[in-house]
This record gives C-alpha cells, sequence and structure tokens, in this order.
C-alpha cells in the first residue's frame, strides 16, 4: 500500500532529519603510551535512537505540527523498516530507533550461546552475578540485576518491553517473588531435561498441531511456552502458583482448577496434553489464541499453517481433525452449549483478550 501512496515531501525531510541525528561522545583511550599527552575530544557519531518529543521537534521545525501527522509518519516508516518504532507501552512509544544493529547487540547480550559467546569469568564474579548467570543458561532465567549489568544500566525499561513485545521474554512470578526475574524460552535450548509427566498417566486427553504442510518457524514454540506461562498466573495468587517445569521442547505448566498441560514439540508438531479432560475445549481455545498473537506480533501477520488433530475418547480412530469433530460434536471437546458457556465464562477467559491486548 505504501509503494503506491503519495508522502509529503515534509515527511521525507523529516526522516532524513531523523536519520542524520548525531550525538558527542568521547573517543576511547588510547591503547599504547603516547610521548605527549593530549586530551582526547570529543567527536560527533550517529545516534542509535532518538526520543519521540525530539523527532516531534524535527517535525515541527518544517512545517509538521499535529502529533497525529508525526504518528502516522512513524507507522509508515516503521513499516517499510526505515525506523523502528512500537507504540505498546509508553515506554516503547517515547524511543524511535534509527539503528537497528545497536538493537540486535543489545538482544544479543541475553539471547547468546554460552559455549560460543562466553562471558568474562572473573568480571562476573567481581559483580558478584555468577549464580545469575548460571540460573539464566540453566533454567531460562534472568535476573533483573543480571539484565541490568549486560545493557550497561541503559535504557532497561526500553528493552524489557520491547522483549516482553516481541514474545521473547515474560515476567517470572513464581518463586522467591522478591527478587524479579524474567522467563527467557529462547535459552531453554540450552537445556536437556525432560519434564515428568506424573500427573498425566491417570486421566488425561490430548491433540496434536501439525505444521508439516508448511513449516514450524523457529521460536514459534518459545513464545508458546512464555505466553502459557505468562497467562498460568493471571487468576492465581503468586504464593499459591506451582512452578512451571520447562525444558528444551517441553513444558509442564499449572493452571489452577484447569489443571496441568504438557507442551511437547516433536519435529513439526506441537502435542497438547491436559490432565482434566472437562476443560480441554478451554485449553484448545487458549492455545489457538496463543497461536494468532504470535501470528500477529512475531510473524509480521503470516500466516502459519497447520492442521488440528483432537484424541478421540473411542480410540477408533484414535484422532480426528478439527473441522471434523466439531461437525460430529465429539465430546469431550465439544459440549452442550450450557456446560461450553460455564467454561467459556470462566474469569481466566473472559480476561484473555485482554490480557493478549496488553501483553
Amino acid at each position: 500500500d505504501y509503494v503506491k501512496r503519495q508522502v509529503s515531501l515534509r515527511w521525507t525531510k523529516c526522516v532524513d532529519l531523523i536519520l542524520k541525528e548525531t550525538e558527542e561522545i568521547m573517543p576511547p583511550k588510547p591503547k599504547t603510551k603516547r610521548t605527549v599527552w593530549e586530551e582526547p575530544k570529543p567527536i560527533q557519531v550517529p545516534r542509535n535512537h532518538v526520543s519521540y518529543d525530539r523527532v516531534v521537534a524535527l517535525a515541527k521545525s518544517i512545517g509538521i505540527v499535529s502529533r497525529e501527522e508525526v504518528d502516522e509518519m512513524l507507522r509508515m516508516f516503521h513499516d517499510l523498516g526505515i525506523v523502528l518504532h512500537l507504540t505498546a507501552t509508553e515506554t516503547l512509544r517515547n524511543m524511535v530507533i534509527i539503528n537497528p544493529q545497536w538493537l540486535i547487540d543489545k538482544i544479543s547480550k541475553v539471547i547468546r550461546d554460552d559455549e560460543i559467546h562466553r562471558f568474562d569469568e572473573k568480571e562476573i564474579q567481581n559483580v558478584g552475578l555468577e549464580a545469575d548467570v548460571m540460573s539464566m543458561f540453566k533454567d531460562g532465567l534472568a535476573s533483573k540485576d543480571l539484565l541490568e549489568y549486560l545493557w550497561d544500566k541503559e535504557h532497561v525499561p526500553y528493552m524489557i518491553d520491547l522483549m516482553r513485545e516481541t514474545l521473547l521474554l515474560s515476567e517470572w512470578k513464581f518463586s522467591d517473588i522478591q527478587e524479579k526475574k524474567y522467563l527467557i524460552p529462547s535459552l531453554l535450548l540450552n537445556c536437556d531435561k525432560e519434564v515428568s509427566t506424573e500427573e498425566m498417566k491417570k486421566q488425561s486427553i490430548s491433540c496434536v498441531f501439525d505444521f508439516t504442510k508448511g513449516f514450524l518457524p523457529v521460536g514459534v514454540f518459545q513464545r508458546l511456552v512464555c505466553l502459557f506461562v505468562a497467562i498460568s498466573v493471571q487468576n492465581i495468587k503468586s504464593e499459591e502458583a506451582i512452578e512451571p517445569s520447562l525444558s528444551k521442547d517441553s513444558a509442564k505448566i499449572w493452571f489452577g482448577e484447569f489443571g496441568f498441560i504438557v507442551l511437547r514439540k516433536r519435529e513439526s508438531k506441537i502435542f497438547l496434553h491436559m490432565n482434566k479432560p472437562k476443560y480441554c475445549s478451554r485449553h484448545l481455545s487458549v492455545f489457538q489464541s496463543l497461536l494468532n498473537k504470535i501470528e500477529k506480533d512475531a510473524t509480521k501477520g503470516k500466516r502459519l499453517e497447520y492442521a488440528c488433530f483432537l484424541q478421540n475418547p473411542e480410540k477408533d480412530p484414535p484422532f480426528i481433525s478439527l473441522q471434523e469433530s466439531k461437525e460430529i460434536g465429539l465430546k469431550p471437546w465439544f459440549h452442550n452449549k450450557a456446560e461450553e458457556s460455564e467454561i467459556i465464562s470462566s474469569a481466566s477467559s473472559k480476561n484473555l483478550d485482554a490480557f493478549l491486548e496488553n501483553f
């Protein structure tokens, strides 16, 4: 749409001014000693980001006085990939990124391969963060102190909001809640433990999301885990919540009265197991809502192609397609209207849309 759109010359002039913004820094100290000491002089370098207020001021200098027009301009240049401007929170809205590499460098200080990109052990010991680093790579949990250290205490609220908005991080509201921690599911790739499924042995029901016809993009499973963990404590007191058990390709998460769910990734398939069949339709609905959230926020609206099959309690055939299950009213997946209304009207279900909108 933007390719055919006529754009004001003021907009192009404004984006030129934004991209030419510079800042003054002191050059690094020379590694070799000089015979004659010279006081280093500050140098001008391109900026990595500018504030929203600065953009408004630049726009005003060339005759763009409406903030609504500034927002529309930033939205267009964001969609074109010229700048990065997210608006989900006030912190994100107040910063416009003009050097994407700066952002990539910031994120890669957290999401990294510990075997290839190792920390300076002496420095980590000096700042007292050995246990924090171990927890991050063992359990995928990063402390607020560690994130502040990795990001040099610069723009920490922005980076946390950005990683939350892109589904790379969620707040960890279990155990030791006095110390703020964040779950970073991508780091669970270093974890090879398997979650226990003891609760699933007595009575459980399953469904499978098969991405074989298309493909299962890297990171989708981790983002699902991130969202499931976040919503699991929405209506449960932190001290009452049972801590999830997470690993590289599986996760066991407790949902209070709705029981446990287990997520498993196997090649191009994701399995969802539930220990309380009564609420299987609710968990199925939540799963589909989370996939829609990932499509919208993490894949730029590109549709995830998959087929969904539901377990047949009669066991012949063992799994039936979602469409056929709807047509035959397969229980317990599809209830009569009274039962379905009772389940869907639960507090967790009613708040799901609002939660996803604000996540």
